[in-house]
């Protein structure tokens, strides 16, 4: 039973949202920073991210900007923009759902969901998985870069250790490319329930 059916909008937990810019743009810097504060969440865009927090968190804009100025001060960057605002919860797994795609991290590595069809050629590598609520969708660099340098590196009977292995998706790579043994690691109870089940995909 998917959880968002058996509740109310009323009763639809509220969350704070910050929309967070800077010049010049450092997301990976910003983000880092920001992790500091009681937060849940952060999502990274081109040009902006987005921060969340719970509705009782004591974060604020004083705070964010409190921590940005610092920043400033240091010359990491010129100027930057905070703006809160307040969101109702959705079934983020649903909405995530209609927007995922099958992702090409090369000529032989593909990504897929578990609900996308997809034909793999021959002597593709296809690695199924619902990330969820965990990292490592395929979609971030430092994700499509891991996987890159594993493809040229690992030859086989390797022992890998994955850690802060969110979805799984490293060490799932490693044992498709030959790796003899591979050791996923994370402190976070949701990436180790997601890891569990994406490893039954394949």
């Amino acid at each position: 039973m998917n959880y968002y059916q058996t509740i109310t909008d009323s009763e639809l937990k509220k969350f704070k949202l910050f929309r967070i810019s800077s010049v010049p743009f450092y997301p990976d810097i910003l983000s880092g920073l920001l992790w500091e504060l009681e937060i849940t969440g952060v999502t990274e865009n081109d040009d902006i991210i987005i921060v969340y927090a719970t509705e009782d968190s004591p974060v604020n804009v004083r705070r964010i900007n409190g921590l940005l100025e610092k920043l400033v001060v240091q010359n990491v960057i010129e100027e930057f923009s905070v703006k809160e605002e307040v969101t109702v919860e959705k079934n983020w797994n649903e909405l995530w759902e209609r927007s995922r795609e099958v992702i090409r991290i090369s000529e032989r590595i593909v990504i897929k969901p578990t609900f996308k069809k997809y034909e793999s050629k021959e002597d593709e590598l296809v690695i199924t998985l619902d990330p969820k609520m965990s990292f490592g969708t395929g979609e971030h660099e430092s994700t499509k870069l891991s996987l890159e340098l594993m493809e040229k590196y690992v030859n086989g009977n390797e022992n890998v250790l994955d850690v802060g292995s969110g979805t799984g998706i490293l060490s799932i790579a490693a044992i498709k490319m030959g790796s003899a043994y591979a050791v996923a690691v994370d402190n976070d109870p949701w990436c180790y329930q997601n890891c569990s089940e994406n490893l039954c995909y394949e």
